[in-house]
């Protein structure tokens, strides 16, 4: 018990002795302590609201329910904690409640469901004192705090209900309840512990037992601390990292450093009825992709073919095959190819032999895998399906477009018609105000020529503010495929990029 406390019951005691209306109360603390004061008992209750929300700065300020923090806030004296220590994580709170007849607890919680205590680690109906001579036919319903104060907060419909369910306002008593590092999850720890100037740490993705983080600046001197606090939050958490600013300019998988847990990087993830394996720490892996993976996937039908310029560990690649669709799946990082490789025969996608994988440069794999298998297909007289280019990195994928320039221009065999031309879905992102306008713009300035109406472009993901990731799906025009020449009349064209 604070100094605080005993003061200001003295001082209330005191007030009521000589007005000769005190009684002499004992008060425990947890260590068996007692102190003595003198008080009116049916004032007890008012003396504890008073308490608890008195408007004296000083009173507020050890308060453990009042003050700036909200009522079930871990205690102020946490903030900058930069090593974790979950004993300072401890708060008492006092809880108002009524005894409520076991009968008419179910009744009672629906009639007054908004005021009934709703906290996750807090039961709102708890056993009375067993000293309580309602204890053995009553339970405590506990309530809002910030609602209900004391007994005269209820208003008279509410009393009302309360007399119907043989409930009395006399039973009113406060439910002391002792708050720890488990009852707060961990936005709300790292929330507390971080300066106010900092943002706080709400979301992170969970790539199997790894959690990623992009921390902001400003949380270096914490950042073990959220590390441990989201392991032990997260029970099927084993590691937790941070993504640092640098990216690998080869194969463009970003950089991270260990926060918390086991240096295990190698995970597991399921994405829609797929099992993926790769180490996190040397492949790129998006979770917030799955919904396009699925997307374009179940837009392809059996008899089509893909080529995926830029597959990953295979979450395109993978899920087609699966249905029996013919995949040529590629990617130059050379961890990448050998988990596209261990997903496409964990998932059992290469029954029919119809998935081929490969290690190469990009424009390396158009200009020669996907030339080849589209000589073939056109030469091919019971060739039904469509041909899908998928090319899902936005960040350089446009500038790879050339490779589709001239690239048949040698060819002495041309599609029978114009659906037999090879659909692309690029990715690309787009810092513009007319995301679709600057989308297309950019596919027809590597393109060099003006596409058709027949383009889809659509918003995939916000990235970032004012970036978005797009995609635009649209058929490699004949001109650009048989285009004579891709050195331009003004000079050579732009310089190629490899990946």
């Amino acid at each position: 018990m604070t100094t605080e406390v005993l003061n200001f019951l003295r001082k209330f005691s005191a007030n009521l002795r000589l007005s000769g209306q005190s009684a002499l109360i004992r008060l425990y603390t947890k260590d068996n302590a007692c102190y003595l004061c003198e008080v009116r008992p049916s004032s007890l209750q008012k003396l504890i609201h008073k308490w608890m929300f008195s408007s004296d700065p000083d009173s507020q300020k050890n308060n453990t329910m009042t003050g700036n923090a909200a009522f079930f806030d871990p205690p102020e004296s946490v903030r900058g904690m930069k090593v974790l220590d979950r004993n300072l994580f401890r708060k008492t709170v006092l809880i108002p409640g009524l005894a409520v007849p076991e009968k008419s607890i179910g009744k009672l919680a629906k009639s007054l469901k908004k005021e009934v205590l709703r906290f996750r680690s807090i039961k709102p109906v708890v056993e009375l004192s067993a000293k309580d001579s309602l204890a053995k036919s009553h339970k405590l319903m506990l309530f809002n705090p910030i609602k209900i104060k004391s007994a005269e907060d209820f208003n008279e419909d509410q009393r009302t209900v309360l007399e119907k369910l043989n409930v009395v306002l006399s039973s009113f008593q406060f439910y002391s309840f002792d708050m720890k590092y488990d009852n707060w999850d961990h936005a709300e720890i790292i929330k507390a512990v971080l300066p106010e100037e900092l943002e706080a740490v709400t979301g992170f993705a969970i790539v199997g037992h790894v959690a990623h983080l992009n921390l902001r600046d400003g949380a270096d001197d914490y950042k073990n601390l959220i590390g441990q606090v989201i392991l032990d939050k997260h029970r099927t958490l084993k590691t937790v990292v941070n993504k640092l600013k640098s990216i690998d300019s080869e194969f463009r998988n970003f950089k991270m450093e260990l926060l918390a847990g086991e240096p295990d990087f190698t995970t597991t993830v399921k994405e829609h009825g797929c099992t993926f394996t790769f180490d996190f720490s040397k492949v790129y892996w998006n979770t917030k992709l799955g919904t396009e993976h699925n997307l374009v996937a179940s837009q392809i039908k059996q008899e089509d073919t893909v080529f995926d310029v830029f597959a990953g560990v295979g979450p395109f690649a993978v899920p087609c095959g699966k249905k029996g669709i013919t995949v040529f799946a590629n990617d130059l990082n050379p961890d990448s190819y050998e988990s596209l490789v261990l997903n496409v025969s964990k998932n059992k996608a290469n029954q029919n032999s119809n998935v081929h994988c490969f290690n190469m440069d990009g424009r390396d794999f158009i200009k020669q895998i996907f030339s080849k298998e589209m000589e073939r297909i056109w030469k091919d007289p019971s060739s039904k399906g469509t041909v899908h280019v998928l090319m899902n990195l936005p960040a350089l994928a446009v500038e790879f477009l050339d490779s589709f320039v001239g690239l048949f221009n040698q060819s002495s065999c041309k599609p029978k018609d114009p659906n037999c031309l090879p659909y692309v879905h690029c990715y690309y992102f787009s810092k513009c105000e007319n995301l679709e306008q600057d989308t297309r713009e950019a596919v027809e300035r590597v393109l060099g020529c003006t596409l058709d109406d027949n383009v889809a472009i659509r918003e995939v993901r916000n990235v970032a503010p004012g970036k978005e990731m797009m995609c635009i799906k649209f058929r490699v025009p004949e001109s650009v495929l048989f285009k004579g020449n891709v050195e331009t009349e003004d000079g050579p064209a732009a310089k190629k990029i490899c990946l």
